[in-house]
């Protein structure tokens, strides 16, 4: 996970480690992804609403369309 934001800004801090000292299966969509990278499979997946994305993102006033994967 990079530390910089598509935005080319730092993530907050707070809300980094938070994911980062997190379970991945708290994020079903992405632990799916990663078991499947690993084993050596495609790690390709269709755009979903990504509730990782959401913990890193401040979308509430923006476009919600962002907050996808």
């Amino acid at each position: 996970m990079n530390s910089a934001n598509r935005f080319g800004d730092w993530f907050d801090a707070r809300l980094l480690n938070g994911v980062l000292l997190g379970d991945i299966r708290e994020f079903p969509e992405e632990a799916a992804c990663w078991e499947r990278s690993r084993q050596g499979g495609t790690a390709v997946h269709d755009c979903y609403r990504s509730q990782l994305v959401n913990e890193l993102y401040y979308f509430e006033d923006d476009d919600s369309s962002r907050s996808y994967h």
